[in-house]
């Protein structure tokens, strides 16, 4: 049973710990904190953005029902730069698998 195991499992205990024990377990703390920081940044990067012209193509429909998509219904919610207009990816894959996305707020971006 390693310090971590003993500390979730019986954390009332007092215990004496050598350094090196203690070293090894603050080292393991910071690689586990280290791993679940780095997979939350990776999937903050999956949600990239597609220009307005590809998601029409990707979606088989025309530039105008993106439009009407977003003043009618509030869902698929551009994300402008300057004059050009973006879509979240997260946003397109619900209507790629079937279903409605969650309406998101829509951003404005100066360059």
């Amino acid at each position: 049973m390693d310090l971590l195991e003993l500390a979730r499992t019986n954390p009332e205990i007092t215990i004496s710990i050598r350094l090196g024990d203690l070293l090894t377990a603050a080292r393991t703390i910071i690689a586990d904190t280290r791993a679940e920081l780095e997979q939350a940044v990776a999937a903050s990067n999956s949600d990239f953005l597609i220009p307005r012209e590809d998601v029409a193509q990707m979606l088989r429909v025309d530039e105008s029902t993106l439009y009407r998509w977003e003043k009618e219904y509030g869902y698929l919610l551009p994300v402008r730069r300057g004059s050009r207009v973006f879509y979240k990816n997260s946003d397109i894959q619900p209507i790629l698998n079937g279903t409605k996305p969650r309406p998101s707020k829509v951003t404005h971006i100066q360059k």
